[in-house]
């Protein structure tokens, strides 16, 4: 049997015996994306406006190695708030990937990046000078996470949710643990991920979903405002 996947920007075709099974995850189209409209109606919903009243916020955004429709969320947000990406800091999320190119600073801010640019920084997962100690975790071993997250006086974040191979789904806690950790505690929670019960969409049970869980447990939410999308095949 013959599975072609996504990679890149290209393909790559596995070929696979015919008595394994096999399970195939893949997004499908939907007849009615939403629209500005329906965007702007669940982001009232949801408090946002308290988050858009603050004077010092900041928006945690992927880098350019996730598909996250980052550009078209900051402009529906510029149609709420004309003076967000003004006044905002951006921080990129960048776990430990390589900082971003310039192409992907244009993917993910797409019109926006020089009208922001000056205000972008990288989370270095290396540099520890740029973090905080927040607690240890089930390891005994020291947890940071970028002290920017407690330095403004809310935190936007902006992901997208899909299944992800070992940790469950993506997106929500992943902005911070990998997003924004240090890479030691990175390396043990993927570690984790030699656990059969490591797999798509598995939460429960889950050692590296857990063990994110019990960090998030660390960090204060009540600040936070998040939005994640949730991306269909186109």
């Amino acid at each position: 049997m013959e599975i072609e996947l996504a990679y890149g920007k290209g393909s790559v075709r596995l070929s696979v015996p015919d008595n394994i099974e096999t399970d195939i995850f893949a997004p499908m189209e939907i007849d009615k994306p939403v629209r500005f409209e329906g965007f702007h109606d669940g982001f009232l919903d949801a408090g946002g406006m308290s988050f858009l009243s603050t004077a010092r916020p900041l928006m945690v955004v992927n880098d350019g190695h996730r598909k996250t429709p980052t550009s078209r969320l900051l402009t529906w947000l510029d149609r709420i708030d004309d003076g967000l990406l003004d006044r905002a800091h951006f921080l990129i999320a960048a776990g430990t990937h390589e900082p971003p190119t310039e192409d992907h600073l244009r993917f993910v801010f797409g019109e926006h990046l020089e009208r922001v640019r000056s205000r972008t920084s990288v989370h270095d997962c290396r540099n520890l000078s740029q973090m905080t100690m927040i607690g240890q975790d089930q390891f005994g071993e020291d947890v940071y996470v970028n002290r920017a997250l407690f330095e403004y006086d809310a935190v936007g974040f902006i992901s997208s949710v899909e299944p992800h191979y070992f940790a469950g789904f993506t997106g929500g806690r992943k902005s911070i643990f990998p997003g924004l950790t240090n890479f030691a505690t990175v390396e043990r929670n993927h570690n984790l991920a030699n656990s059969l019960e490591a797999a798509p969409m598995v939460l429960a049970g889950n050692p590296v979903a857990e063990h994110m869980e019990a960090m998030m447990a660390m960090v204060r939410i009540d600040r936070v405002f998040s939005i994640q999308a949730i991306l269909d095949s186109g």
